[in-house]
């Protein structure tokens, strides 16, 4: 009788900055400490972080929309579809035979992209900024008492940027769990700390952790409320009165689909929160679906600029203040939407790893979001503003200035600079 081993991908994100300390200063030991990521990277002509970026784009698509069946409850509903594409990715290294050959159709990328770009894609997304920062942390957790394949290790913490750390899961359990828990607290300024309770016979835990922090505008200490309050419309039909920000003022205009609109408000460091709004008749789970993501993510132009008519529409979101949190189960959802099977069942092929029996028996996120009048997840705000020494080239357009209001259930997609799904999900009620 095979004995069924857990693995547990710890997937944990963030918003609100907070600063707290452990009561249990639990920390693993370190085994292989990641390569340190030397520069910032642009894309450039790199064929193949392009093409890791496209595949990163349809997971993302296809996470968040079918998410929301699997995930929907009386709450709002956030997820992440980078953390986990940047678990996954990493964890096809360790897998061998099928289960590798599954992992990587479901995130349609191969070992040799992954190779070469996947470090690529990790600077690209890792910045520090003033007003705050992206960060990323990869990390495993191996247990004390078995043998790891040395080479794997090597190639996570060199290829993925990941370290390796030792704990006692079998006879230190609750140390173990702790030093998770500490970790990830570190890595989050405390908004995450989840306990994942791991098991005495868990062999590793494979984490990934992200955490963003953005102000709206270098030059305002916030945004400003609507003259008068809004009236929202929660998915049950329920009406709220509620104060809404007036976000900052973007060349461009509100972009139409067939059966939903959408336009964005932007943080200092270019960071786009787009908001999704259902078309009447139409209820934003019908509209917030894969196709329409990707539309949205590959809208180029908002169309602002009038060349003929010399006529310029800057557009600002006027929006609700909002907090959003998630615990996702993601095993069956992966199973059933992505077809990834053998990783959680007794064909479970973790030789790249270790050479005993294993299986995965935990696959989770926890993630948080906060949009308030300082920013995303507390703090500041982000301005557009023209340098007084550079010339206007619509110096002679008439502007127009328009309103985006958000006063009923709406989808939110927000993006970095990249364009690349960092949290999406859906805010049903206020």
């Amino acid at each position: 009788m095979k004995y069924r081993r857990k693995f547990t991908q710890v997937l944990a994100l963030v918003s609100i900055f907070s600063i707290s300390c452990s009561p249990i200063n639990a920390k693993g030991n370190l085994l292989k400490e990641a390569k340190k990521v030397d520069s910032v990277f642009s894309i450039g002509n790199d064929s193949n972080l392009k093409s890791l970026l496209n595949s990163a784009q349809k997971f993302s698509s296809k996470l968040v929309s079918r998410g929301i069946n699997y995930f929907k409850s009386n709450d709002n509903y956030i997820i992440s579809p980078i953390s986990a594409y940047l678990l996954l990715t990493m964890a096809s290294e360790m897998t061998k035979g099928n289960t590798q050959e599954e992992l990587l159709k479901a995130t349609n990328t191969n070992l040799e992209i992954l190779r070469s770009s996947y470090s690529s894609l990790f600077r690209l997304l890792e910045r520090s900024f003033k007003g705050g920062e992206f960060n990323i942390d990869n990390s495993i957790w191996l247990n004390s008492d078995r043998e790891y394949n040395q080479d794997c290790l090597d190639i996570l913490a060199n290829d993925y940027y990941c370290s390796s750390y030792e704990v006692d899961f079998s006879n230190n359990n609750q140390y173990a769990n702790q030093a998770i828990t500490n970790h990830i607290d570190e890595n989050t300024n405390g908004l995450l700390k989840p306990n994942f309770n791991l098991a005495q016979d868990t062999l590793f835990a494979l984490a990934n952790i992200i955490y963003l922090k953005d102000i709206w505008n270098e030059y305002i200490d916030e945004l400003s409320f609507h003259d008068e309050k809004i009236e929202f419309t929660n998915s049950n039909n329920s009406k709220v009165d509620k104060d809404f920000l007036n976000g900052l003022y973007v060349v461009g205009k509100t972009y139409k689909g067939e059966d939903f609109t959408t336009f964005y408000s932007s943080t200092y460091n270019g960071y786009k929160l787009h908001f999704v709004l259902p078309k009447a008749g139409y209820s934003i789970e019908e509209v917030f679906i894969e196709d329409n993501i990707n539309q949205i993510m590959n809208i180029t132009s908002y169309g602002g600029i009038d060349d003929v008519n010399k006529i310029r529409t800057f557009t600002r979101c006027v929006f609700p203040e909002f907090e959003v949190s998630g615990s996702h189960d993601l095993v069956d959802f992966m199973v059933n939407e992505f077809n990834i099977n053998d990783l959680f069942n007794q064909n479970c092929d973790l030789t790249g790893l270790i050479n005993n029996g294993a299986s995965v028996g935990l696959l989770k996120q926890e993630v948080k979001l906060s949009v308030n009048k300082k920013g995303i997840e507390g703090a500041a705000v982000t301005v557009m503003a023209g340098d007084e020494s550079t010339s206007d080239p619509y110096s002679d357009y008439q502007s127009i200035y328009e309103e985006y209001i958000v006063d009923k259930s709406f989808g939110f997609i927000l993006t970095d600079e990249n364009n690349i799904n960092l949290f999406s999900g859906i805010i049903y009620n206020i």
